[in-house]
């Protein structure tokens, strides 16, 4: 897995990514407001997205992708 990228971060003005982290697809949905909030508010580089089910990732990648600079699919299994 690659290394969370931070040279966009430091020029929203924010001390590394903004990490969101989801398990499934309720928590995802959940989520849309506040990441879309703050991709306005800091612009969709400074944020990192994941989600630990695939139904949770694939719904992230339908709702969540376009806001965010990365997204992840962060199985428990892989930790």
């Amino acid at each position: 897995m690659a290394a969370i990228p931070r040279n966009d971060t430091d020029a929203a003005g924010v001390h590394g990514p903004i990490w969101i982290h989801a398990l499934s697809v309720g928590e995802v949905l959940s989520a849309e407001p506040l990441v879309k909030a703050l991709s306005q508010k800091y612009g969709a580089g400074a944020l990192v997205f994941s989600a630990s089910t695939q139904s949770g990732f694939e719904t992230a990648t339908r709702v969540i992708a376009l806001h965010v600079g990365e997204l992840r699919h962060l199985s428990l299994i892989h930790i």
